[in-house]
């Protein structure tokens, strides 16, 4: 099987990352940092800025066809498959984004809160059930 990781520019990466086919970690005109233990799916576009780096948090889960610019996304937090995240936007740790959401540009998501929509919106707080899932991975070191 071919996987393929396109690097360019400042990449700091975390140990165990995981990644399918297409991920493309664009930081020619910024940075982006990677936490330990990171999934990636398929067809991924991690683009960092000049004006905000980008951040990916420890243990964070990015599936298939999911874009994120110039963005800081919180341990733990899962971003399901059509995510798309505009420049300034942050999502706390254990953030769940359901599919084919669109956070625009300076959105905000909290800790253990759930969003979903375009328009984005907040539609819950997790469920013990998926809090429990979530930390089921130690909380790594801040970068």
């Amino acid at each position: 099987m071919n996987h393929k990781l396109n690097c360019k520019g400042n990449v700091l990466l975390g140990d165990n990352i995981t990644c399918d086919d297409d991920v493309v970690l664009d930081a020619k005109n910024g940075t982006i940092c990677v936490g330990d233990g990171v999934v990636f799916g398929n067809n991924i576009h991690i683009i960092g800025g000049k004006e905000n780096k980008t951040v990916i948090g420890h243990y964070a889960h990015v599936e298939n066809d999911v874009t994120v610019t110039m963005a800081s996304i919180g341990d733990y937090s899962t971003l399901k498959k059509g995510v798309v995240i505009d420049p300034f936007v942050y999502t706390g740790d254990y953030s769940i984004l359901e599919e084919n959401t669109h956070m625009p540009q300076h959105a905000k998501l909290p800790s253990r809160a759930v969003g979903e929509g375009n328009p984005f919106s907040i539609t819950r707080g997790l469920t013990a059930e998926e809090l429990a899932k979530a930390k089921g991975h130690p909380k790594g070191e801040d970068f």
